[in-house]
């Protein structure tokens, strides 16, 4: 069991300088990575980067009013899917811990952390390295990561608090709710670490898109965290599916705000000593 312990503990490590590594060498990349090398640098670590999360976060908020029928339609359908999972997660829940197995208790400790701490590690040790190497797409990657990871977080604690579900691991059944409350305990709904593994996720596929592979190995590595989270008893069925959809809506808006070629107006106020003017900018 001692081995057992120490292969997963280097496997985990070996996923995490992948990560670092391939978002930092400009090796790994495909010539299609540079056609936009010009406008890469449209975003860096600086206050304009720290004002977007206000401004993104209320782009998120207020999306429903900008609506199509074909959003409420995916809107409904994400609800639907929801509720019709937590009407089974009890019996979901009995059945996997009723057919657990020693090969995928490996498998969820080794995926586990992709939905936990190590993606900000890992995307802040590529930003790093990113400005060492001088790897604008590297860069544009992290921060864009680093704010979907952040703002999906958020979504999610504001959800848990208003909630306060009971966790699996409670021996408590599936509809135990204590209502809103400023507690940290029972936080079941909805899944954190499947809300952080899909915000990473979707931003690395759709900035990475161009190698095909990376879409499927990011957004399996995302589904197999959450589902370790349902494996190993911390969370129902219906908790990871909607953490999972937040994290990855949220990433692919985060994208789409940021997108290099896409027009952004700025409009805010300036003070100075003597005068109060406002700033004015519009970028293509």
């Amino acid at each position: 069991m001692q081995i057992m312990s120490v292969n997963i503990f280097k496997i985990k490590n070996i996923l995490f300088l992948l990560l670092f590594v391939c978002l930092t060498n400009t090796n790994v990349y495909s010539n299609n990575f540079e056609i936009n090398h010009k406008n890469d640098d449209t975003l860096k670590l600086n206050s304009n980067y720290f004002k977007s999360y206000f401004y993104d976060t209320k782009y998120i908020l207020t999306s429903a009013f900008r609506w199509k029928t074909k959003d409420w339609c995916k809107a409904g359908i994400v609800v639907g899917t929801t509720i019709g999972l937590y009407t089974q997660d009890q019996k979901i829940h009995n059945f996997v811990q009723k057919n657990r197995s020693k090969s995928v208790d490996a498998l969820a400790k080794i995926v586990e952390p992709a939905g936990g701490y190590y993606p900000l590690a890992a995307l802040s040790l590529t930003y790093l390295g990113a400005t060492v190497f001088d790897n604008n797409k590297a860069k544009r990657i992290a921060l864009l990561g680093i704010e979907s990871y952040l703002l999906s977080g958020a979504f999610v604690y504001a959800l848990k608090l208003s909630g306060h579900r009971h966790r699996p691991n409670t021996g408590d059944p599936f509809n135990r709710w204590d209502g809103p409350q400023l507690s940290t305990h029972n936080l079941s709904f909805p899944s954190g670490h499947s809300a952080a593994a899909f915000s990473v996720a979707s931003v690395i596929s759709e900035e990475l898109k161009e190698t095909k592979w990376v879409p499927y190995l990011a957004y399996s590595i995302a589904s197999m965290t959450a589902l370790s989270r349902v494996y190993d008893n911390y969370h129902w069925t219906s908790d990871i599916f909607l953490g999972s959809v937040i994290g990855f809506v949220t990433g692919k808006t985060i994208v789409k705000l940021h997108k290099n070629n896409s027009a952004k107006l700025t409009f805010f106020p300036t003070i100075g000593k003597d005068n109060f003017s406002f700033y004015l900018s519009y970028r293509f």
